[in-house]
């Protein structure tokens, strides 16, 4: 299978980018982008097409998650296509070029059953890839069947994969182990079935503390029994002791609305209803009062308007007039200067014509225009007259300067001899110039040397942190990008964490301090009514009541006591505040219910809004700690290359500087390699030179090493040499070309002479028509005479035009006068005798005022009409505010509107009763919880109110003193028994015992599964090791060793298979001479291409048993150098004439590698 498009319709930074891989060759395509340009997008786009997008993307910050779309087509080997799109969603995601939803298995027939996981291994290689299997291959140290399982099969950690087989199995359990997890279990087993063993239990201790327990709980049960009912009494007592106030305030009302009687209960909008009605009637009287006044004014002013209706009966033709009017006027004050103006070209003609011909008057001029026409004949004549004058002298001239040339050319000739050879010596000049301005080159390539060194040094100095050199930089150790990108998210990560705690933590002080302004706000305003205020007041207010019974019932003196109770205020009216506090406090407690609950609540928000804050200062010092831990592993990564680092976000574009400057002294190394062979160039280039000018018989002028001075002196003698042939060849050709030239000099001065002469003969004939002596005219005055007599025919011109004109003013003001007179005829005979422009202008003037009072006169008929609705409108407004009056008198029970006043007052007071005494009934039924009222006035018929209080301290007392410590003395009696009896009770003991050794049991055979797994999985896994290696060693090595030569630039003839001490086979890299080298000797970057080796050499094999995949490469090439990557990119090509390879990088030199490439394997470049 091959993909053939890969449209990015909706994802990441792209919309409708389409990138296509097809071609009439195959080829490797290589995807370039710029930082930041969206390759990484690109090749997530790529997998999102074959597998789906994942459930969370990154790529979703352009497009939102419901738009994000990629699409594709799809050739597989039978040659079947398939287009279609996929979006992100997690069902029904795959559909047709039409939107259509297609079926999750249409994909099958090309990805053969590969999930993205083994796509990934089989068919994907990145840089981090690459460099773990080549750290892979070291740990291995080499082992041919564990290198090659893990390039066939994609994993670049094997070795990994086996280490933590074998460490979590030797975790699990060892025969002589005690601290693996199934040798634990094993002996927390043992030690469990002997506490089963030991477990014993005493029985005639057990039953003692038995029965004092059963003795202890039924005394409890009689106690608690006891207490439950003096509570209850004492609830009934508080009751009655609350009720009583109330049932006397409850008396008091029901006596009031007796004194008021029957009378009528208005609603509670009756008032509000009345006031609108009459309020409305006011308005309405007042209005019908001032439209009544306004119709007798708009009456009276009517009659004082007169119209002209024929006036405005022609207003169309009284407005054309008068826009015509400032036509007439022109035309007249124009006729005088257009007359005059027509006598004046009149008398301009005369003189033009009495200059030409002083023998013709005017009225006959046109006798003439024959020869005006001649004009263009004549000029003809006259302009071909000055050039064949011209080219009648020139022919002489070039006749004259032709023969004096020639004579000059034949005698230098005589004095000139031929020139010598110089071939040698321009062949050695022209391999010179072809190599340049070598010279300057190797000027501008030293300084280009000595300037990047300086620059090198100055990055270094910029750079900070290192400091060293050219050759120091290639082998320093820093951390991968990766590396710090991983530390650089770990950072923002923990700078976010800190700002959402700093940021919780601000909006919890913030809502604190809402919350505690709220609350003063609640304590400042009015203080919150609370049940203890109440119960205080009632009190208070039953202390009085006291107070008056004894006085007024038992007679007692009480004066002493009442002075007390209230000194300010007799003991009645004390009493009766106290009723209305207790009161006012009772319906406050009601009616701010919510505000008392707000209250509570605003509270309790306090109270955790402090905890909130405490939590995060926790949060903060936690996280203050976690960050200074990730501090020191940041700092543990730069300690092999002694960098002491910023920021991971500052490391990030430290380590970019850092690459620049790394690839920048390899650019340094590369400028000095150039420098050395241009020089040896140099040397032999100047060798040639000198050979062949001593040869010429030349001196050497200049011993310099430049190259310069002896081209410039070779050039010099070439030169010389060139051009004594040069000037030889031009005299003789020059001798050739001037015997044609006198010749032909000669034809063309006959020929001028010709012409002129007949040129005489045609004037002669032209200038007959103008009426003058023959001979005697030039051609110059003859364009004169011409031009005066068409000034003339000009004039005349004018003053037939101006003629017409004044014809047509005289027509158009004789018309303008007669519509005058017939409109004035018909409206207006008075104005007959004033000139036309004045009677027009009187006409506009009457049609603008009758205009005028015409518009007054219809706006007062509006008015008029408007005003006698509005009294009709206001008549019925009235009569139906009485009609809405009428129900409120009947139902308050008066005959006139005077009388409401008192019905509303006393609906009010009874209504006003009537609510306080519901106020007290609804207290008085909470306070009887469930009892109706007349229960409760018959049990408070039968209390005392003086020795209430008493009873309900003394029942309070009882159940403080007495039954309050009884019940925790035998609740502490049970609480020991029950602890003893725990502690005697083996058959719970032993219970517990046997259920821990079913727990620890079951968790044994967990672990022992888990152990048999691992150790099956590291066998299996050694056992296809070895099958691997048995079946693809031959094929796959010789492969990679081909691959392995060229990608070491020949440093390395290939691979070869060796044994080692164990035993175990082993791969080694064979050097030229034949020596070998194992995997520890080589450097890490050869490791990382015997790696890449394997891996190509793996899939090049796997093509011929199974149907090729698109192989993708993910920037591997970062460390490579220029060289390394030529070559890489040769072999990628390769690989892609049997299966399609897709290359993403955003490494500009790659691509210029990449256009280097030529032979059999093409190279596609799509740029983001």
């Amino acid at each position: 299978m091959k993909i053939n498009t890969l449209e990015l319709k909706a994802f990441g930074p792209f919309t409708d980018k389409i990138l296509d891989f097809q071609s009439p060759d195959p080829g490797l395509h290589i995807i370039f982008g710029a930082n930041e340009a969206g390759k990484s997008s690109s090749l997530r786009g790529l997998k999102a097409l074959l597998y789906g997008f994942p459930e969370r993307t990154t790529d979703n910050f352009l497009h939102p998650n419901d738009q994000l779309m990629v699409g594709g087509t799809l050739h597989g080997n039978d040659d079947r296509e398939l287009a279609f799109l996929r979006r992100k969603k997690r069902k029904a995601d795959i559909l047709d070029l039409q939107g259509n939803p297609m079926d999750s298995g249409v994909l099958m027939p090309f990805l053969h059953s590969i999930d993205t996981a083994v796509f990934d291994s089989l068919y994907g290689i990145d840089h981090g890839v690459l460099v773990q299997g080549g750290e892979d291959i070291l740990a291995q140290k080499g082992e041919v069947g564990q290198a090659l399982f893990a390039a066939g099969a994609g994993l670049s950690s094997l070795r990994k994969i086996l280490s933590s087989l074998d460490a979590e199995s030797d975790a699990l359990f060892k025969t002589r182990g005690s601290k693996q997890q199934i040798n634990l279990a094993l002996n927390e087993y043992k030690n469990l079935q002997k506490q089963i063993r030991e477990a014993t239990l005493s029985g005639r201790q057990w039953q003692e503390h038995h029965n004092a327990l059963q003795r202890a709980t039924e005394e409890l049960t009689d106690v608690e029994n006891i207490r439950r009912q003096k509570e209850s009494l004492i609830r009934h007592l508080k009751r009655i002791h609350q009720a009583l106030p109330l049932l006397a305030l409850r008396k008091k009302h029901h006596a009031q609305l007796a004194e008021i009687g029957d009378t009528p209960v208005l609603p509670p909008d009756f008032s509000g209803r009345r006031r609108d009605i009459e309020k409305a009637q006011h308005s309405f009287l007042q209005q019908h009062s001032e439209a009544s006044s306004r119709l007798t004014l708009l009456r009276e002013r009517q009659l004082t308007i007169s119209l002209n209706q024929p006036i405005l009966d022609q207003a169309e033709s009284i407005e054309e007039l008068y826009q015509r009017l400032g036509s007439y006027r022109k035309a007249m004050e124009d006729r005088p200067k257009l007359e005059g103006m027509r006598i004046v070209c009149r008398t301009e003609a005369a003189d033009l014509l009495h200059r030409v011909r002083p023998d013709l008057s005017l009225d006959k001029v046109e006798t003439m225009r024959p020869a005006a026409g001649k004009k263009t004949l004549l000029q003809g004549l006259s302009r071909r007259y000055e050039s064949l004058q011209q080219k009648n002298s020139q022919a002489e001239k070039q006749f004259q300067e032709t023969e004096n040339e020639l004579q000059t050319v034949n005698t230098l000739l005589d004095k000139t001899s031929p020139p010598g050879n110089a071939a040698n010596l321009l062949q050695a000049v022209k391999l010179a110039r072809k190599a340049g301005e070598i010279d300057e080159y190797l000027e501008g390539i030293k300084s280009l040397l000595q300037e990047a060194q300086q620059r090198f040094s100055d990055n270094v100095q910029r750079l900070g942190l290192w400091a060293g050199t050219i050759e120091e930089i290639a082998s320093l150790r820093v951390p991968l990008a990766e590396t710090v990108s991983r530390f650089t998210d770990l950072f923002r990560s923990l700078d976010e964490k800190k700002r959402d705690l700093s940021r919780g933590k601000n909006q919890a002080r913030e809502k604190l301090q809402q919350v505690q302004q709220q609350i003063h706000n609640f304590q400042y305003d009015r203080e919150v009514p609370t049940e203890a205020e109440l119960n205080q007041t009632r009190e208070e207010r039953d202390r009085g009541w006291s107070l008056i019974r004894r006085n007024w019932l038992d007679g007692e003196d009480i004066s002493t006591e009442s002075a007390h109770f209230n000194a300010a205020l007799s003991l009645p009216d004390a009493y009766e505040k106290t009723v209305q506090e207790a009161d006012t406090t009772a319906d406050r407690l009601r009616r701010e219910a919510d505000r008392v609950h707000t209250f509570a609540a605003l509270k309790s928000e306090e109270k955790t809004l402090l905890a909130s804050l405490n939590e995060f200062n926790k949060q903060e010092s936690l996280l203050k700690e976690d960050t200074g831990t990730h501090m020191q592993e940041w700092h543990a990564t730069w300690s092999p290359s002694s960098i002491v680092p910023l920021s991971p976000q500052e490391m990030h574009a430290w380590l970019g500087n850092f690459d620049t400057l790394r690839f920048h002294a390899g650019e340094i190394k590369k400028i000095q390699r150039d420098l050395t062979a241009k020089e040896k160039q140099r040397q032999i280039l100047r060798h040639s030179l000198v050979i062949e000018l001593k040869a010429m018989g030349e001196d050497i002028s200049s011993a310099h090493e430049d190259l310069a001075p002896l081209l410039i002196q070779s050039e010099v003698v070439i030169d010389t040499i060139a051009r004594q042939r040069d000037q030889y060849q031009k005299l003789e050709d020059k001798k050739n070309s001037l015997d044609k030239e006198l010749k032909r000099a000669q034809t063309e001065k006959k020929e001028a002479e010709q012409e002129l002469l007949q040129w005489q003969k045609q004037w002669q004939e032209a200038i007959q028509h103008l009426g003058l002596q023959e001979g005697r005219i030039s051609p110059d005055e003859a364009s004169d005479i011409l031009e005066t007599l068409q000034h003339c025919f000009d004039k005349m011109k004018d003053a037939d035009v101006l003629h017409k004109r004044i014809e047509g003013i005289d027509k158009d003001a004789s018309g303008f006068s007669r519509e005058v007179d017939a409109l004035l005829s018909l409206i207006a005979p008075d104005l007959k005798n004033q000139p036309p422009a004045q009677a027009v202008i009187q006409l506009q003037s009457l049609l603008t005022q009758n205009r005028e009072e015409k518009v007054l006169y219809t706006r007062q008929l509006e008015e008029i009409i408007t005003t006698e609705e509005e009294l009709r409108k206001t008549a019925t407004r009235l009569k139906g505010l009485s009609e809405q009056l009428a129900p409120l008198l009947l139902s308050a029970g008066c005959t006139t509107p005077e009388e409401l006043d008192e019905a509303e007052r006393k609906s009010k007071e009874w209504l006003d009763l009537s609510g306080r005494l519901k106020d007290v009934e609804e207290n008085l039924s909470i306070i009887a919880e469930g009892l109706s009222l007349e229960e409760l006035e018959v049990q408070a018929a039968d209390i005392n109110p003086d020795t209430l209080p008493g009873e309900i301290d003394t029942l309070s007392r009882e159940i403080e003193h007495a039954l309050n410590p009884e019940i925790k003395r035998l609740s502490q009696i049970i609480g020991e028994e029950n602890k003893e009896l725990e502690q005697m009770d083996g058959s719970a003991t032993a219970a517990e015992a046997a259920e821990s050794a079913q727990s620890t049991l079951a968790r044994i055979r967990r672990l022992a599964d888990r152990y048999v797994r691992v150790r099956l999985a590291a066998i299996i896994l050694h056992q296809e090791i070895e099958r691997y290696r048995a079946e693809n060693q031959d094929p796959v090595v010789a492969i990679a060793s081909r691959l392995f030569g060229q990608l070491t630039l020949g440093s390395f003839a290939g691979l070869r298979t060796d044994v080692d001490d164990q035993g175990t086979p082993i791969l080694t890299g064979e050097r030229v001479d034949g020596g070998r080298v194992s995997v520890e000797k080589m450097s890490s970057g050869t490791r990382d291409q015997l790696y890449l080796a394997l891996r190509l050499a793996a899939l090049e094999w796997r093509i011929h048993s199974s149907e090729p995949m698109p192989f993708i490469v993910d920037d591997i090439l970062i460390n490579f150098d220029d060289d390394r990557t030529r070559v890489t990119l040769k072999i990628l090509a390769d690989l892609a004439e049997k299966t399609q390879v897709i290359l993403f990088t955003h490494h500009r030199q790659v691509i210029d590698a990449a256009s280097e490439i030529t032979g059999k394997g093409s190279v596609h470049i799509h740029e983001l």
